[in-house]
């Protein structure tokens, strides 16, 4: 079973992130100010709703069997 966890970004720290091993895939869409990680830019548009939004219906078709959906904070 694949696991993916979603993560909608503005300026919060997610650090917190390199301590997560129970995803095989970790996906960062970014509002705000560059981060030195692998992540998707994003027009700071709406709130994170828009983000998740963005993501299923972008990826409707590969989506993986469970996807968790979490703020930066």
């Amino acid at each position: 079973m694949k696991k993916e966890m979603v993560v909608a970004r503005y300026n919060e720290n997610i650090d917190w992130l390199k301590k997560i091993t129970c995803v095989d895939k970790i996906t960062i869409y970014n509002k705000g100010e560059y981060i030195s990680n692998d992540y998707i830019k994003l027009k700071n548009i709406n709130r994170e709703a828009h983000t998740y939004f963005y993501h299923i219906v972008n990826n409707y078709d590969m989506l993986y069997d469970e996807t968790y959906i979490v703020t930066g904070k």
